[in-house]
């Protein structure tokens, strides 16, 4: 299937769910689309740094000066989204709107059969109605439950034993679509929320070849059975959201 992605700017876990995602050679991936569009959640996260704990978020922000510097330093190893996508030789683009015209039309002439996307903007009905399969989305989450913004922080909050990944068939409703394949992963006692992210991306490339497949061939979707999910959405955490993460032991990174 000719395939085109659509990723969030993320030096932590982005690089190396593309790495994984591109060493499979079963598919044409036709280009990457590196969203630029300023993140509400960044602006949120330095506006709530207090809570988050100063330490934890500057070990953040030293990882990825870090990053970015050895990144430049050797290119022999990828470190970038933008980086991993060259040393593969796909056509890496970034993008502002993906609801633009331009971009909409430059989809379009690409001919995709699938777009995946991770990355935080919100996809209309025309960029939906592009590929000739679906477009999907990773989400960070046992869908339907935890929708949204931070979704592995509100299972935290929410003292979810769970949380997960679901890839799910993108329409307009936001994480709204049905599941296509799906893989919990246990919150532990006194969760690390990085880390959780940082196992929530280690198994979701492994998730997005699955998924591709399934599509492909017209399989039955695999979401998770047995699990009494309540459907839910968040937006960005309120104070009091914060107390109930704090209150569960839990650390920001």
């Amino acid at each position: 299937m000719r395939v085109y992605l659509i990723l969030d700017d993320d030096p932590f876990f982005l690089p190396e769910m593309l790495r994984g995602i591109l060493s499979d050679d079963r598919h044409e991936w036709i280009g990457v689309g590196v969203s630029t569009k300023k993140d509400s959640s960044r602006g949120y996260m330095l506006k709530n740094l207090f809570r988050a704990g100063l330490l934890p978020s500057a070990k953040l922000v030293v990882r990825q000066c870090a990053t970015l510097l050895l990144d430049k330093l050797d290119p022999a190893r990828p470190r970038t989204v933008r980086s991993v996508a060259r040393k593969q030789g796909i056509p890496c683009r970034s993008v502002e709107n993906v609801n633009a015209p331009e971009y909409l039309d430059f989809l379009t002439s690409l001919e995709p059969d699938v777009i995946v996307s991770s990355n935080g903007q919100i996809f209309r009905k025309e960029i939906l109605g592009i590929p000739r399969i679906a477009c999907i989305n990773r989400h960070a989450a046992l869908l339907p439950a935890n929708q949204g913004m931070l979704a592995v922080f509100h299972a935290i909050a929410s003292g979810d034993v769970l949380t997960g990944v679901s890839i799910h068939v993108m329409n307009e409703k936001i994480d709204g679509g049905a599941v296509v394949v799906q893989r919990a992963v246990p919150i532990p006692p006194s969760p690390n929320l990085y880390g959780l992210y940082e196992e929530c991306f280690g198994i979701s490339a492994e998730m997005i070849l699955e998924a591709l497949e399934i599509l492909e061939n017209g399989l039955p979707y695999k979401p998770l059975k047995n699990l009494e999910l309540t459907p839910s959405y968040h937006s960005m955490p309120t104070a009091d959201d914060w107390k109930k993460f704090k209150a569960r032991g839990a650390r920001f990174a």
